[in-house]
């Protein structure tokens, strides 16, 4: 049993929890839930699997596995023809800001894409939901705003017809997309109409007070007026959008990364998508590849990410401790060392003063 946050322990008299589904070393495929909520579906261990093709048949065998008469949620807004939804695509090719993303949306596609994905779940005898930007989704998100306490505001739609007006602290697409789904998620918990409502009212509630989850998007501390970010962010559509949700909430600030690459088989397979991932920081900060598991078989290293990045706000600094006294100014990201760096640097860091906005 796994749960986000708190030891599973406090939980073992419950009759219901909910469980991290990891495709690694295809791993969901040992889970049999009542519930699935599938948020992406794109190729990220490149030591695992070969291509998004194969991880895309691993995801079709999780989701034959849940249990008849259960329920399959999905993000439905981007489909190939026949198959599982994949992860969004247009992170890396719009504007910024959520009304751009709501814009360029084809609002076509999950209604002509997903029909066999959810015919053959129907068929298993699963109930399918969708949740997304469009409203060809089950649930969707319409009118997406920033709001005073730098956070967003949206209104929630079912089958087009407007809900609830939610209101999240956290900025980010991919935030309003995972509310959506935990929303989707307690509705199928529930029946009649009533008992909606009051689930859509209890979550509405919580959703506006919740501050978030460690190492995902972490406010570590400020120092002198800086903001100190802790993310977990490793993939390149992940920085992404995790950059494109800090720009979202400081719009008019300096946005300084230290990012550290997560193994050498990620770098190199994703190299000229890292290349843009960054597009949202004013300064960045590569250092040494965290390894891992893995030795240094792709002749590449984090200072050829920094020269593919390019620029005269990037730069390459191999050791995390030269990064300690040289800069604070900025957001940590990545899987190893930086969430220590960026805790230390809250009680041995000051900013340098020509930086006095940054996160």
């Amino acid at each position: 049993m796994v749960n986000i946050g708190r030891d599973a322990s406090e939980f073992a008299t419950t009759t219901a929890y909910m469980r991290l589904a990891d495709e690694y070393d295809n791993c969901f495929l040992g889970l049999s839930p009542d519930i699935a909520v599938v948020t992406n579906v794109e190729l990220d261990h490149v030591d695992i699997f070969q291509d998004e093709e194969a991880v895309l048949k691993s995801f079709k065998k999780f989701v034959k596995q849940v249990k008849a008469g259960g329920h399959l949620i999905f993000c439905g807004d981007r489909s190939k023809c026949g198959q599982m939804p994949i992860q969004y695509r247009f992170i890396q090719r719009v504007k910024r800001g959520a009304c751009a993303l709501l814009i360029e949306q084809r609002q076509e596609a999950v209604a002509s894409n997903c029909t066999s994905a959810i015919s053959a779940m129907s068929r298993h005898g699963c109930t399918v939901t969708t949740y997304g930007l469009s409203t060809d989704n089950d649930w969707s998100a319409s009118s997406i705003t920033p709001n005073l306490l730098g956070g967003q505001d949206y209104m929630l739609c079912y089958k087009k017809c407007k809900i609830a007006r939610i209101s999240l602290l956290l900025p980010g697409v991919y935030n309003v997309l995972n509310s959506l789904a935990v929303i989707a998620t307690m509705v199928t918990l529930v029946n009649g109409k009533n008992s909606i409502h009051e689930a859509i009212c209890f979550v509405r509630n919580h959703l506006s007070k919740f501050k978030g989850v460690s190492r995902r998007f972490e406010l570590i501390g400020k120092i002198n007026g800086c903001h100190i970010y802790d993310d977990y962010a490793h993939h390149p559509t992940e920085v992404r959008a995790v950059l494109q949700a800090a720009r979202e909430k400081f719009l008019k600030q300096a946005i300084w990364v230290v990012f550290q690459p997560h193994t050498f088989s990620r770098l190199s397979a994703f190299m000229d998508d890292y290349s843009t991932a960054f597009k949202d920081a004013d300064h960045v900060v590569i250092t040494k590849v965290y390894g891992a598991r893995e030795r240094n078989i792709w002749n590449t290293d984090g200072e050829a990410l920094a020269n593919v990045i390019g620029g005269r706000s990037t730069e390459y600094i191999h050791e995390l401790e030269a990064i300690l006294y040289g800069y604070f100014s900025r957001m940590f990201k990545g899987c190893g060392s930086p969430h220590d760096l960026s805790s230390v640097s809250i009680k041995k860091g000051k900013p340098r003063p020509e930086h006095p906005e940054v996160m």
